[in-house]
């Protein structure tokens, strides 16, 4: 058997550098995913809890499953996911590094745990599969009461995020620039594009506020002065 080697030398620099990536992005491109969007909304600050609504598209050609990373420090409850083409709830789970590996995530760090999602069916060659995945994290490093305050700190990962804060809450600071937005419910929610070669390092500031007391519609409203007897008439314009 005749075995054939590449060498920097025989392949020259950018023949190197290309079989380089050819061998390197099967296992990049095992978890693929695009047109990210995520959906913080924060609880009581006490709780050091918050709900996340995670939309994805995996884009891996053959994919049967998607995998998304938990923080070491989080707990997670409250797991449910669903195929957004057909509305079908989805199995999720939580793995370790080793199971995530063994279904076929190759590089996953085993260090840290994961939330495998069985996809509705495999990505097609050129094609994508739309999920939605809803978690609940309590995690006192990211979401935490500061005195009066409380500071919700995370490094966003993908490109799209909103962080709706809770009721009667209001924004005292933000290190990174947010659009505020009012939702239907009144609460206010945060919402930016990170536009960061990595991560965005977001810390969020937030604080209660008094809302002003709501009109008593049983009181009887101010009659209306009405013009003197005496007043004179109104002037015409001039045409």
């Amino acid at each position: 058997m005749t075995r054939t080697m590449f060498t920097r030398r025989s392949l020259g620099v950018g023949g190197f550098l290309l079989f380089a990536l050819t061998v390197a992005l099967p296992a990049a491109a095992q978890n693929r995913a695009e047109d990210e969007y995520t959906r913080y909304e924060l609880l009581a600050p006490e709780t050091n809890t918050f709900k996340i609504t995670f939309d994805l598209t995996a884009v891996t050609p053959g994919a049967k499953v998607f995998f998304n990373a938990i923080h070491n420090t989080t707990q997670v409850t409250g797991l449910s996911a669903i195929d957004l083409m057909t509305g079908a709830a989805l199995k999720i789970s939580e793995v370790t590094g080793q199971q995530a590996r063994g279904a076929g995530l190759k590089d996953a760090d085993l260090a840290v745990h994961y939330l495998q999602v069985d996809l509705a069916r495999p990505v097609p060659d050129g094609g994508e599969v739309r999920i939605r995945i809803h978690k609940t994290y309590k995690d006192t490093a990211t979401y935490r009461r500061e005195g009066d305050a409380a500071v919700f700190a995370r490094a966003l990962t993908v490109n799209r995020d909103v962080v709706v804060l809770p009721a009667n809450y209001e924004i005292l600071s933000a290190n990174v620039p947010v659009q505020v937005i009012e939702q239907p419910d009144g609460r206010l929610a945060a919402s930016l594009m990170n536009t960061y070669p990595g991560a965005a390092p977001l810390v969020l500031k937030v604080r209660a506020f008094t809302p002003p007391p709501a009109p008593d519609p049983t009181a009887a409203s101010a009659p209306v002065a009405a013009a003197p007897a005496d007043a004179p008439p109104r002037e015409t314009p001039l045409n």
